[in-house]
């Protein structure tokens, strides 16, 4: 799904926004970003928001774009949210009369790139999400992406133009000390979620485990952008699922979550709440 908001933008024709709207749609669905085949009930459902603040010439726009994506637990009708992030370095250049499409091989316009960038960071999410460090592949390619946009005078691309931002993502994917965050993700659905009509129990004692592992992460890289990225989609499904389990595993994880996870320990207080 892809939503554009113009909510400051006067003067301009809504043709220019609804012909955006369709080519993000048409690239995000259209082009493969996988060679593994899906049915269409097996594809990945995702949200992109752009939001458009300034028009800065005819073609020329600023904003912001949020990229949510989720996965549906088995034997179950909850999805279970993967990413939601909000990236504000959103500057692009947009005629209504292009086509937007995405060459592997070629350095792409900038719009272009962030999308299939972030195309593959929802795609490894997901392949993560099903075997251990899977989303490798992809997580490469959106790395790719990164190194061809180095040049590129828009910004996001590159480690000094913040500390939160597409380089950053990127870097921290394929770093092998933030292992014990994707390896999280792997055993938090596949393990323990997957499996929780047969073992709540079981299913959030594994979880906690995995928070306890990233305690390190935490001490060495407490500012990373991964663990923001992480803590952005999954915060407020960890308390439902704590709240749920066994009372020592609740004031455990209540405990590792407030410690790698500060800025949302108000959440967390709800775990130990009746």
């Amino acid at each position: 799904q892809v939503n554009i908001l113009t909510p400051n933008i006067q003067g301009t024709s809504n043709t220019v926004f609804d012909a955006m709207r369709t080519q993000v749609r048409d690239l995000m669905n259209n082009t493969r970003w996988t060679n593994d085949k899906y049915q269409n009930e097996e594809r990945i459902e995702c949200q992109i928001t752009i939001t458009i603040t300034e028009k800065i010439s005819t073609t020329d726009f600023k904003g912001k774009i949020e990229v949510k994506s989720s996965r549906p637990i088995f034997k179950s009708t909850y999805n279970s949210p993967m990413l939601a992030i909000s990236d504000q370095q959103f500057v692009i250049k947009f005629d209504e009369f292009q086509i937007l499409e995405y060459n592997e091989t070629n350095v792409n316009q900038n719009l272009v790139s962030i999308l299939a960038y972030y195309a593959y960071i929802i795609v490894g999410f997901d392949y993560d999400s099903y075997s251990l460090l899977g989303g490798d592949m992809y997580f490469t390619k959106a790395q790719a992406i990164v190194n061809q946009m180095t040049q590129a005078p828009q910004p996001g691309w590159r480690p000094f133009d913040s500390d939160r931002n597409r380089y950053w993502l990127a870097e921290n994917l394929v770093a092998p000390v933030y292992r014990p965050i994707r390896n999280l993700v792997y055993n938090m659905h596949l393990k323990a979620m997957d499996n929780m009509t047969k073992d709540i129990d079981n299913g959030v004692r594994t979880i906690a485990d995995g928070l306890d592992l990233m305690i390190p992460v935490h001490k060495d890289k407490p500012n990373a952008y991964l663990l923001s990225v992480f803590f952005d989609a999954k915060s407020d499904e960890l308390v439902n699922i704590f709240k749920s389990g066994p009372s020592d595993v609740k004031a455990r994880a209540k405990q590792t979550l407030e410690l790698i996870n500060p800025g949302n320990s108000s959440k967390y207080a709800k775990i130990l709440e009746n």
